[in-house]
């Protein structure tokens, strides 16, 4: 297995015409995540990672199910592999996905691509401003940083950032304070060209008062001020009720591999 340098995206771009994860673009487009082959001299395998996001993909008609294995396999040697989220981008990724016995699948779920032009922005000034006393709200700094990426529920949030200054110079986000302790949090997961992928998290101590939504309105306000475009995927049907109160339109489920 092979890392591909920024300048060789554009030899396994072809196999992602069709993905609408933006995750998939912020690897190619160079901006964070990595990208694999199984061999430089015909690219027919791929492999993108960004995050614990895994999208294998390649060339249907080429497929070779040896060495898309023995791809599988190195690419379990990296760091965190047992955290990782596979999502295949072509039929025969899926099918061998589906034959691996250590692998189950589970249901993420798919929301409307937005335009800035698509929400309504009195909606979400209405939603933002019912938070209640007590609570503010604040863009994440890089002090602000360091308290979330030290802390469980928060980390994701930021950990796509290789330090507090890059991603206050390349993201963004918004936070819930009580006091000086972040509550909740939304933020750009990812970035690339157009816009962002959102991460939205609250604290279990502070979950069911509404604060994710409230969060999740400020964030997509502070997107349509930077003119970034918030991609929302939903890892579970609570995600996908906040999403749908901020504007988008629930599309469907799809497969997503993890360990057993």
């Amino acid at each position: 297995m092979i890392e591909l340098t920024i300048d060789e995206m554009n030899r396994i771009a072809k196999y992602y015409e069709n993905a609408t994860d933006s995750c998939i673009q912020s690897v190619l487009q160079g901006y964070m995540g990595r990208a694999f082959v199984e061999d430089k001299s015909d690219c027919t395998l791929s492999i993108l990672l960004q995050g614990d996001f895994v999208f294998p993909s390649g060339d249907e008609e080429q497929f070779d199910e040896a060495k898309a294995k023995k791809m599988l396999e190195e690419f379990r040697t990296l760091d965190h592999s047992e955290e990782f989220l596979y999502v295949p981008q072509s039929e025969k990724w899926h099918d061998f996905l589906k034959k691996q016995e250590d692998l189950k699948i589970i249901q993420r779920y798919t929301l409307s691509k937005m335009k800035l032009s698509d929400f309504d922005v009195s909606n979400l000034n209405y939603i933002a401003g019912q938070l209640p006393e007590g609570y503010q709200f604040a863009r994440i700094t890089e002090s602000i940083y360091e308290q979330m990426i030290a802390t469980k529920w928060s980390e994701d949030n930021v950990n796509n950032f290789k330090s507090a200054s890059d991603f206050v110079n390349r993201g963004f986000g918004i936070v819930i304070l009580q006091k000086d302790k972040v509550v909740c949090a939304a933020s750009s997961y990812t970035v690339y060209d157009r816009g962002v992928e959102v991460e939205i998290a609250t604290d279990p101590e502070y979950r069911r008062q509404g604060l994710a939504t409230m969060c999740g309105a400020r964030f997509v306000l502070e997107c349509i001020k930077e003119n970034k475009v918030p991609n929302w995927d939903a890892a579970n049907m609570m995600s996908v009720h906040i999403a749908k109160k901020l504007g988008y339109t629930f599309l469907g489920e799809y497969d997503t591999f993890v360990l057993k």
